[in-house]
């Protein structure tokens, strides 16, 4: 009979067990699902990207780039160029660099639908920092590899909702600079 007794107690014993161990995992559970809601909220999959294929290159070592349009519905970039890019310059913050002539008087853009990208390069070429006294003097140089430090990309868009309530290109063809959105691309180094 002792042994018998003995059984049932070793039984209710690892039930104990099982229970916190069940306890255990479901606070675990309840955690995970926590942050997991939490991250989802931070990095959200709704709105217009600019992504680099790396965040390392070596001099001369050619960029690519996507804007992928996350949203329901289309969005417009400039069809001349589709993105800038930005150089970190300790002293100055982000500096733009010219990479080549201005556009054309008649800008045209370049429609990204829903749920796609546009697909863009660099060649790690471009005539210096932006400065609109030197412009055309620099733009009589050929461009030059521009080698060691961090940069961005940096677009801007507009939605197609925007460009139906503004009547693009009908009533205005160029959208004012405050219908624009700026978006910039995770940063990379060049070494």
């Amino acid at each position: 009979m002792t042994s018998e007794a003995d059984n049932m107690k070793g039984i209710r014993e690892n039930d104990k067990i099982l229970l916190i161990i069940f306890f255990c995992l479901a606070l675990l559970a309840n955690v995970v699902d926590c942050f997991s809601k939490e991250s989802q909220e931070l990095s959200p999959s709704k709105g217009v990207f600019l992504i680099t294929d790396k965040t390392h290159y070596k001099k001369g070592e050619i960029i690519k780039i996507v804007t992928q349009n996350n949203l329901d519905e289309s969005i417009f970039v400039n069809g001349y160029s589709s993105f800038g890019i930005q150089k970190k310059l300790d002293s100055e913050g982000w500096q733009y660099l010219l990479l080549g002539p201005p556009p054309p008087p008649h800008i045209f853009y370049k429609k990204i639908d829903a749920g796609n990208s546009l697909q863009s390069e660099w060649d790690q070429k471009a005539y210096g920092i932006f400065d609109w006294k030197t412009a055309a003097e620099i733009l009589k140089k050929p461009p030059l590899s521009m080698g060691g430090g961090k940069f961005r990309v940096t677009s801007r868009y507009f939605s197609e909702s925007q460009a139906r309530q503004q009547e693009y290109p009908y009533k205005q063809p160029i959208p004012a600079e405050s219908d624009f959105i700026k978006i910039y691309s995770n940063e990379f180094i060049i070494e």
